[in-house]
């Protein structure tokens, strides 16, 4: 297969809160969150840290002046994620194409978000000097096209919410799941249903189990909760994210240790660190077991039953124990693997976008 059809990972920035220069921390990197994924001539950027800059940089040395199109998907737009973007050079040139992708609030809440931080007091230059055309679109529950790439973002719990990001191309799934703090039974279901049998997770793992203890509700995860969930989800290889500002390289290396105990194939994210995920020839294994609705039962639809489970937490909780035995019950046609209506599931599993749906 054509190594171009590869999917592509490589970290810009890994650093949760805020950067940290210092030379104890150069190793893994000082640079705020920012991914960078291709596929192909596809470009999808991940957050835009601090780590932005550097990878504004590298993509006009490669493009050498030609016209660049490049997608951003945020997660979130905490400072440590969107602080980037102002001197992310691409944005200053005419001839550049970016479009801008997030969960929830629309276009126009998203470019206000955006331009916000550039605006007085905070930044010298305004959103409306960045010259290069650019598009700000929701990201769709049910999954949308970025060139050959299927993104289907998914909901976390972090304070003002977050979302995750399933990307799939030719079998090949990588997840992006930062920010993230466990404890909340549905979206913990939810974050597991979109990284099961992912070749590669990357998960904020900010803590460890000890200063967990001090630091819940601040909206992040352990590096111990990041390998259960890999454990349990199949996943191929995972990546340890979200550095927290005070773990030196020294101590980073020892949570790798740690973690490599319970979960053998984890490495953290470092700067310049670059992950490739050969295409397969054979699809990608499904994320939930396929089922019909039961012989006699009326069948119901998604949209009536997302409308069922919304007002009914008990039921959700049920749902979450056993998607495949409530989806029989209440006679939803086409079960866990049946494709959305606009055919862009490739795999993802109905439950996490039912629990989506319904949170």
């Amino acid at each position: 297969m054509d190594n171009q059809r590869n999917l592509r990972i490589k970290f810009w920035g890994v650093r949760g809160s805020i950067p940290t220069p210092t030379q104890e921390n150069l190793g893994y990197g000082g640079n705020t969150t920012c991914l960078e994924v291709r596929c192909g001539e596809q470009v999808l950027i991940i957050d835009a840290g601090t780590g932005v800059r550097n990878l504004g940089a590298s993509l006009l040395r490669e493009v050498a002046g030609s016209p660049l199109n490049l997608s951003f998907l945020f997660t979130h737009f905490h400072w440590d994620h969107i602080q980037g973007l102002p001197f992310f050079g691409p944005l200053y040139i005419p001839s550049n194409k970016i479009s801008f992708h997030a969960a929830g609030g629309g276009p126009a809440r998203l470019q206000e978000i955006l331009g916000g931080q550039m605006s007085a007091p905070y930044f010298p230059v305004s959103f409306e000097f960045l010259t290069a055309r650019q598009h700000f679109e929701e990201a769709p529950k049910s999954g949308f096209r970025c060139g050959d790439c299927s993104v289907y973002p998914f909901p976390l719990n972090h304070p003002q919410g977050a979302h995750g990001y399933r990307i799939e191309v030719d079998g090949q799934v990588f997840v992006h799941a930062s920010d993230f703090e466990p404890g909340d039974p549905v979206l913990d279901q939810v974050l597991r249903e979109f990284a099961r049998n992912a070749d590669l997770l990357v998960i904020d793992s900010q803590y460890t189990p000890e200063e967990y203890v001090t630091k819940r509700g601040w909206g992040h995860g352990t590096w111990l909760e990041s390998t259960s969930i890999a454990r349990e989800c199949n996943v191929g290889q995972l990546v340890l994210f979200h550095h927290d500002p005070s773990h030196d390289d020294r101590f980073l290396d020892q949570i790798v240790e740690n973690a490599r105990a319970h979960f053998e194939n984890t490495t953290a994210a470092r700067e310049g660190l670059e992950i490739e995920i050969p295409a397969k020839r054979v699809p990608a294994a499904p994320l939930s077991g396929g089922g019909a609705a039961r012989p006699g039962k009326p069948t119901m639809t998604r949209g009536e039953f997302a409308g069922r489970i919304r007002g009914d937490r008990a039921l959700r909780r049920r749902f979450v124990a056993d998607p495949e035995a409530i989806l029989s019950e209440f006679g939803v046609g086409g079960g866990l693997s049946d494709t959305n209506p606009d055919g862009v599931n490739d795999g993802t599993a109905m439950t996490g976008q039912l629990l989506c749906t319904t949170y």
